[in-house]
């Protein structure tokens, strides 16, 4: 397993850039974790981001997860801008959906509007912009590179189960391993030992309370389920 320094960061970052919530600090983690180039793994970014949303709407008392499936239970504004879109959008549609389908529903919207929400507060300045057949590159920079390099060891400790560990960390965690970034935050250690390694339960337990275990378990694995159905569609769709 990998080694542990006692002294290694694990508590809640300070001094980050503006607090996005849990998505914005998805967002962040992954252009930390993808050198800032996020148009490469956008739909692992939008998806991870659209189940961050979720939890956070979830934590604020907006939704709950019931066997499943989302159920919106009221619409009252949170202040934050990308959350009250996506409760907007929730609310608008059937009064309960799976979790995967309200995943995949939110997830494209998700990254444009988190990333954008991000460039704005000054969190991430796009630094590269170039064009690769199809695909527009975009290359973003966190302004504060050690806050984000916090973050990512936050992360990257819940992800081995080390505690004491930031509740916000061990979620991250879940929703980067439900996307299947925690790949790119492991670089040099093989799938099969990452399978071994990987202690989320250890983590989640105790950061979370157990109702919390049960939201985060339950989205990640919505998360995890809407992203094997798009790029079962991509596939598809050659």
């Amino acid at each position: 397993m990998p080694g542990h320094s006692s002294g290694a960061a694990v508590a809640v970052v300070s001094g980050r850039p503006p607090d996005q919530g849990l998505a914005g600090r998805y967002l962040l983690l992954g252009a930390d974790v993808l050198a800032g180039d996020l148009s490469c793994r956008r739909v692992e970014l939008g998806t991870g981001s659209a189940g961050a949303m979720l939890i956070s709407l979830a934590l604020k008392g907006r939704l709950r997860v019931d066997r499943g499936s989302v159920v919106v239970l009221n619409a009252r504004p949170t202040g934050v801008q990308h959350l009250d879109r996506a409760l907007r959008r929730l609310r608008a549609s059937p009064k309960r959906r799976p979790v995967s389908t309200c995943v995949r529903a939110l997830a494209d919207e998700a990254y444009g509007e988190v990333l954008g929400d991000l460039v704005r507060s000054g969190s991430l300045a796009c630094v590269k912009r170039g064009r690769s057949r199809f695909l527009v590159r975009e290359v973003y920079e966190p302004m504060d590179r050690e806050a984000c390099g916090r973050l990512t060891e936050v992360v990257r400790h819940a992800l081995f189960g080390y505690t004491p560990v930031s509740r916000s960390g061990a979620m991250l965690a879940s929703l980067l391993c439900a996307t299947g970034l925690h790949h790119e935050l492991c670089r040099g250690i093989t799938g099969r030992q990452l399978r071994d390694w990987v202690a989320l339960e250890q983590a989640l337990s105790a950061a979370c309370d157990r109702s919390e275990r049960e939201l985060v378990t339950a989205i990640s694995a919505g998360v995890m389920d809407a992203i094997s159905a798009r790029v079962h569609d991509l596939q598809f769709h050659g």
